[in-house]
């Protein structure tokens, strides 16, 4: 039977291919300014490379994640809840100011969501041990409380991380400084935020071990190459957002953290009238094509002329067509059209095969990740917030590993742990983010995540007592480099450009806000120019009805 009727819609003002961050933030905005919008993914699940997964999930992914379980016998036991997991695909922790919280208002997703407020940072040390070396966990200090109450700084010390701090925070940002650095910086070009940190032409003075601690783990730098200005306004951005919800700078996102954002983003673009198909095979792109039944304005859509879709075209281009294959595999594709087509990196191969790697030597990683489930917490320094039966009350900590500390081409290492309190697992286990740069891009062919990520694995279970095994399972991949965009393409083909922190250890934090600026641009881009648009009274989740106030 067939799916598609012929007065059933089959041209839209926007078609957008992957269901990612971006993706899902400009459908949204897209819907809400009054055009029609279509958004497929040829996964069965929401999210692209952002999905958050159940545990079944997690097991059934394809061979490229490497798993080791223990114990078949307790992993049993766990996926009997296995639909109370939700471990994402792309983890990541929020600033409690920036671009991804205020496009989280303005778009009122914000009241779809939860959130828990990151709890320790703490930073890996060696540390001799008798019969062969070890390591420890120091707590870092967030707060300015917390550098006076730190027994392992000198009163010299205290005073001169004072000194960077507040010089950090100052009230505007590098951009609006209207200099060339903002904070002093001689060469911003060259000068590494180490050399900021240690040289005495600076001022601050500070140790070796001292500045690393500070670099990796508050600012997580990639490596001692990392320069001074970014680092800085990243730090800045840091500060300013401490005291905003909590003690914390950082909120963690409830169930499975991106994957939850983008449902949010899903949910807005419904409302207003946006349409997905997810699932179904896509084929390669078409250029000359027929326009068909044009689809209307949802619910709420601002469409011109009582209902009619607002347009993207430029004169001088044509329609794209997408074949899509809902009857199956082995009947004919019906073909969706769109004013533009905005593609995500992880489809460029189905729409333009040419932009496929023919081989594992042309694959390259640009990082490793993994994902641990415990059965016990990993036992951070103590915070002092503890319930009645001094346990403690959170279990959202932030783990890291200075670059290099176990192998040569693994750049910081981030470990995000979280508990039941973030939804992301059942009352008894812990879900363990682990994920690192490689500090040059090396062939999937030549290098194995596995190997790669063990020592530190090592590492962590170590922190336990020896009688305990609180692995259940680990999930170990390759984070491979997307292809790049093909060369030659219409004017209204957009492909969604790789995010600026992608392989670097500050993507952690930095992903969602990049992700909402990018989402911004591709949306101007589309709609003929920011100037022009608001002139036509379109906006980018306008602010003055978005109903939401600062404590959203």
């Amino acid at each position: 039977m067939k799916t598609l009727l012929p007065t059933d819609p089959t041209h839209f003002s926007v078609i957008l291919i992957g269901t990612g961050l971006v993706e899902s933030i400009l459908a949204a905005a897209l819907s809400k300014a009054g055009y029609t919008v279509l958004h497929l993914d040829q996964s069965n699940t929401y999210g692209d490379d952002y999905a958050s997964l159940t545990l079944a999930e997690l097991v059934q992914l394809p061979t490229e994640h490497h798993l080791d379980i223990p114990s078949q016998q307790l992993l049993d036991q766990a996926m009997k809840q296995s639909s109370q997991f939700s471990i994402s695909l792309s983890p990541s922790i929020l600033p409690a100011i920036g671009p991804g919280i205020e496009v989280m208002k303005r778009s009122r997703v914000a009241v779809y969501l939860q959130f828990a407020l990151l709890g320790k940072v703490a930073v890996w040390e060696e540390q001799e041990q008798e019969g062969g070396g070890g390591g420890c966990l120091k707590g870092i200090p967030m707060s300015k409380a917390d550098i006076f109450n730190d027994k392992t700084m000198s009163l010299v010390e205290k005073r001169r991380v004072s000194k960077l701090l507040l010089a950090a925070a100052g009230s505007a940002s590098a951009e609006e400084s209207g200099e060339n650095d903002g904070f002093g910086i001689e060469d911003p070009e060259r000068t590494t935020f180490l050399e900021y940190l240690t040289a005495p032409k600076y001022k601050f003075s500070l140790s070796e071990r001292l500045a690393s601690t500070i670099s990796h783990a508050l600012c997580l730098t990639t490596s001692s190459e990392d320069l001074a200005l970014p680092t800085l306004t990243r730090l800045r951005t840091t500060l300013h957002s401490t005291g905003i919800y909590g003690p914390s700078p950082f909120l963690v996102g409830h169930y499975g953290g991106i994957g939850d954002l983008i449902g949010g983003f899903s949910r807005v673009c419904a409302v207003w009238g946006g349409g997905q198909i997810l699932g179904r095979a896509l084929g390669e792109i078409r250029r000359e094509v027929k326009v068909g039944v044009r689809a209307g304005v949802g619910a709420g859509g601002a469409g011109e002329e009582g209902g009619a879709a607002k347009g993207t075209h430029n004169e001088d281009e044509t329609a794209l067509g997408i074949p899509i294959y809902l009857d199956g595999p082995d009947e004919p594709a019906d073909v969706f059209t769109a004013d533009s087509i905005v593609c995500s990196p992880s489809h460029f191969s189905v729409l333009v095969p040419s932009t496929s790697p023919s081989s594992e030597e042309e694959q390259v990683a640009e990082g490793v990740e993994g994902v641990l489930i415990l059965t016990s917490p990993i036992p951070f320094p103590r915070s002092g917030e503890e319930d009645e039966e001094g346990k403690e009350t959170t279990s959202t900590d932030l783990l890291v590993f200075p670059p290099k500390m176990f192998r040569e081409e693994l750049g910081t290492m981030t470990v995000l742990q979280t508990g039941t309190e973030t939804g992301s697992c059942p009352k008894g286990y812990y879900v363990v983010y682990i994920s690192a740069p490689l500090l040059s891009p090396s062939s999937i062919a030549t290098i194995s995540a596995t190997n790669l990520l063990k020592p530190y694995i090592t590492s962590l279970l170590s922190l336990f007592p020896a009688s305990a095994s609180p692995l259940l399972l680990s999930s170990t991949r390759l984070r491979r480099t997307p292809p790049s965009p093909p060369s030659i393409l219409p004017p209204n083909f957009k492909p969604v450009p790789l995010l600026q922190s992608r392989g670097e250890s500050s993507s952690l934090i930095s992903k969602v806000d990049e992700a909402s600026l990018v989402a911004e641009e591709l949306f101007w881009e589309i709609v003929g120019g920011k100037e022009k648009a608001r002139e036509d009274g379109v906006e980018f989740f306008p602010k003055e009805d978005n109903g939401t106030s600062e404590d959203d």
